[in-house]
């Protein structure tokens, strides 16, 4: 009798253990079947709220509406508001009559107190919001000499038409008792009701060729303009 080698033996005992144990492995552990919750959930297909919401849709009001208008600047330069708008003083004509007093300090003696009055012609232009130019020229006469002059100067001016504030310079050429006189005035001026009506209080400085000397001068004036009048009259 043919003896058989023990390799093979042994190689197909160890099979045969290796099967026994993988069936004994499926009897007592079974493969896993798929978890209910493995499986497609009706959420998970597609659902109402995995579907576009309607606010997820363009809405009425991001279609163009007329009563949306392009914004100021959307198609070109925003339009320059300080300049349009009425901030800026509207160019104005005056005319001003002021009656008042003048104090006049003459080195050596006190002040002499006199009657001073004016008239004067100008033209207020607005050059930025709440700012204007004001120029004006006319005539002014002092009792005390008497004295005769021709003003004429500009300034600016902070405020609307309706109500503003602002000083005035101007330059004073004439004849104080019949003699050559010169000098400069400062005014502080407030405009009232378009300047319709007008406070004013001035520094004047006087060269006087008779006294060949000069002297310092206050004025204390109030002025009517009679064109706001008119024009306030006729409705414009």
């Amino acid at each position: 009798m043919k003896r058989v080698p023990p390799q093979p033996l042994a190689a197909a005992a160890v099979l045969l253990v290796s099967l026994q144990a993988t069936v004994a492995a499926a009897q007592y552990y079974p493969p896993p079947q798929p978890y209910p919750y493995q499986q497609p959930y009706p959420y998970q297909q597609p659902s109402p709220y995995q579907q576009p919401y309607p606010y997820q849709q363009p809405y009425p009001y991001q279609q163009p509406n007329p009563y949306q208008q392009p914004y100021p600047g959307a198609y070109g330069p925003a339009p320059n508001y300080i300049e349009s708008n009425s901030r800026k003083p509207k160019t104005q004509l005056t005319l001003r009559v002021s009656p008042g007093a003048s104090f006049h300090f003459v080195p050596g003696s006190s002040a002499q107190p006199a009657f001073a009055l004016d008239a004067g012609l100008g033209v207020r232009f607005g050059v930025a919001s709440y700012t204007s130019v004001w120029t004006e020229a006319g005539y002014s006469y002092d009792t005390l000499g008497p004295g005769h002059f021709v003003a004429a100067g500009a300034g600016p001016l902070f405020g609307t038409n309706q109500t503003s504030i602002g000083i005035l310079e101007k330059l004073v050429i004439g004849d104080v008792a019949g003699g050559f006189a010169i000098g400069p005035r400062s005014s502080l001026v407030l405009m009232l009701y378009n300047g319709g009506i007008a406070a004013e209080v001035a520094h004047q400085w006087i060269y006087s060729s008779i006294a060949g000397a000069g002297h310092n001068e206050l004025r204390l004036q109030v002025s009517v303009d009679p064109i706001t009048f008119l024009m306030r009259f006729l409705g414009r």
